[in-house]
């Protein structure tokens, strides 16, 4: 590879990584006076090194071109970009406010400050200057798209569709910007303008292949499956083809169609076919009861991708339900030895713990997840619910405020109101109720939620209605009978109290590790790897 110049040092960033499109990065137009510039020699002889590791003296190099330079915003810019490029993002910061410092309205150094943020996961302050950079200079497709991706990972959807709206207008014929919007526009409940843009990217021009996957993957990622599926059944590409099966899975496995996700990939899979086709495979066997079938998959999709935690995070699940809690902390515990820094292997090395009863030790893996990643819902979530079997209510309170503020599951609104109850809050279980409805107006468990505060309060004949609509909604589980026994009981219903007492001696209690396996072996409500390129 030849010596880059400043122009191609901040193209080849990492952000690019991060932030998934090389080509979004402050790019040439900011640059095309400076590879002119009286230092620019030197400065790709320092890159060079930088390159070849020779880190300490690309950056003596770099010291005296800014003693020699130290009004030039751009090669303050300049080299910012240069250690971004070999991860040194706590010093590419300090040359970026160098050269804001210089120059306040210079937009690119806006912009890559923000990616930098973002790299170093600090979200809200990389926020803070792409929106500068937008402000700066509204034709900057660049700083809109960065702006909407950041967004998104903080869970600001309508802000983040604004920005990824500009970024298309700017590139009309670009995908990524228009499956990002629609994204965003799905998490809002736009759906209307969410499908519009998934109908403007399959008309894009060129091969319509990638761009049907790019749909699929969003239609999948927000949790439309039967349309995913029908926009397979309408499309035009083979059946045989395995990236279409992927998808198919996926929104098949959403589904609870665990034997048709199955029948996907009969036989021994070919060579060359992708990881997540295992782990699909994997987590559909074990959920339709075939757990040594999903070790030997999931297994595989360890072996094919080992720097991947959702094949460790999967098979240490498994483990789980097929009551091997040892092998399961061993796989987990190895996906941590790859990868250090994955928030989803600390969830499932806490869900793992909290299995075998050790509180404490789930209490600190998922403290160690959400420092790594603030915005999950999920183990905020349980980490909630754990505070509040471990007598720390206030702890427990903040942290199910957290988990609904970046987007929690059914599950977690329901737990959230379960202990709100306990404690006699009922006028924020209240509140809590009416906003999980609201995005779960089919869920079981909160109607469920709903019932016992409707008992709790005194008000059994809305307290029988909502019980009775959880069962409607298909939580057919003993302790929702036997609630609605209780509440038939003092409704003065003897027949039908009796009737719900013995369903309720007929249904077995669901065992804990096969509840873990279907709750959390495919997490609900996570932000779609695709949508930073990760």
């Amino acid at each position: 590879m030849g010596v880059l110049s400043p122009a191609q040092a901040i193209r080849s960033s990492r952000r690019a990584v991060f932030l998934g499109l090389a080509l979004l990065l402050s790019g040439p137009l900011a640059w095309a006076f400076t590879d002119s510039a009286g230092w620019a020699p030197a400065y790709q002889d320092a890159v060079a090194q930088l390159r070849n590791g020779e880190v300490e003296a690309a950056q003596r190099v770099f010291a005296s071109l800014w003693r020699a330079n130290p009004r030039d915003f751009t090669l303050a810019n300049a080299v910012g970009a240069a250690l971004n490029s070999i991860g040194k993002h706590e010093e590419a910061v300090l040359w970026y406010q160098r050269a804001l410092k210089l120059n306040p309205g210079f937009a690119p150094a806006h912009n890559n400050l923000g990616l930098n943020y973002a790299s170093l996961g600090m979200l809200e302050q990389a926020a803070v200057p792409l929106r500068k950079a937008c402000a700066l200079d509204p034709g900057n497709l660049r700083a809109f798209y960065n702006l909407g991706l950041v967004l998104l990972q903080l869970r600001q959807y309508p802000e983040a569709a604004k920005a990824l709206e500009r970024a298309h207008q700017l590139s009309p014929e670009s995908p990524d910007p228009l499956t990002r919007l629609a994204y965003a526009n799905f998490a809002v409940g736009r759906v209307a303008a969410a499908k519009a843009a998934i109908a403007s990217l399959l008309q894009l021009p060129g091969d319509r292949t990638p761009r049907l996957l790019d749909a699929l993957r969003v239609l999948n990622g927000a949790g439309r499956y039967e349309e995913a599926l029908r926009l397979i059944r309408e499309s035009s590409i083979t059946g045989d083809a395995i990236e279409l099966r992927v998808q198919q899975a996926e929104a098949l496995l959403g589904l609870k169609r665990y034997a048709e996700v199955v029948a996907l990939f009969p036989g021994r899979l070919p060579a060359g076919t992708p990881p997540q086709a295992y782990r699909l495979l994997g987590s559909a066997e074990a959920l339709n009861g075939d757990l040594s079938d999903a070790v030997a998959t999931l297994q595989e999709a360890v072996r094919l991708a080992p720097s991947d935690p959702d094949g460790y995070y999967r098979l240490g699940l498994v483990f789980v339900a097929g009551y091997r809690e040892t092998e399961a902390l061993d796989v987990v515990r190895e996906g941590l030895r790859a990868v250090p820094n994955s928030a989803r292997l600390h969830n499932g090395l806490a869900t793992i713990l909290e299995v075998a009863g050790k509180r404490q030790g789930a209490i600190d893996a998922y403290e160690r997840s959400v420092q790594i990643d603030p915005q999950q819902a999920e183990p905020w979530g349980r980490l909630g619910d754990l505070y509040s079997q471990t007598g720390q209510p206030e702890k427990a309170l903040a942290a199910y405020a957290r988990a609904l503020r970046v987007g929690a599951s059914a599950e977690l609104y329901s737990n959230y109101i379960d202990y709100l109850i306990q404690l006699d809050h009922a006028g924020e279980a209240e509140k809590v109720a009416a906003e999980g409805l609201g995005k779960y107006p089919k869920s079981g468990e909160l109607y469920y939620e709903l019932g016992k505060l409707r008992q709790r309060t005194g008000n059994e004949a809305e307290a029988e209605k909502a019980l009775r609509r959880a069962l409607a909604l298909g939580l057919n589980d003993a302790s929702v009978h036997y609630r609605l026994a209780r509440v038939l009981q003092d409704l003065g219903k003897p027949e039908e109290a009796a009737a719900e007492f013995q369903l309720t001696k007929s249904l077995k209690v669901e065992e804990r590790e096969r509840k873990v396996l279907r709750t959390r072996l495919v997490p609900a409500g996570e932000m779609p790897a695709w949508i930073t390129g990760k």
